[in-house]
C-alpha cells in the first residue's frame, strides 16, 4: 500500500474472494464482546460484497 493512501478507499476497490478472519478472534468472539463486533462487522461487510468469509489457521 502507497504511503497517505486511505485504507478504506484502498479496500473499497481491491478485488477479493473471501476475507479472511484470525482463528483466535473468531475464538475471542465467544467471551469478549469487542471481539464479536468486529467478527460480526467482518462478516457483515462480506456479505454486502457478497464475498465469502473463513476463519484462518
Amino acid at each position: 500500500m502507497r504511503a497517505n493512501t486511505p485504507s478504506f478507499l484502498y479496500l473499497l476497490n481491491l478485488p477479493v474472494k473471501y476475507l479472511k478472519i484470525e482463528m483466535e478472534l473468531v475464538q475471542r468472539a465467544v467471551t469478549d464482546p469487542k471481539a464479536r463486533v468486529m467478527v460480526k462487522s467482518i462478516q457483515a461487510m462480506a456479505q454486502k460484497r457478497a464475498t465469502s468469509c473463513v476463519p484462518s489457521a
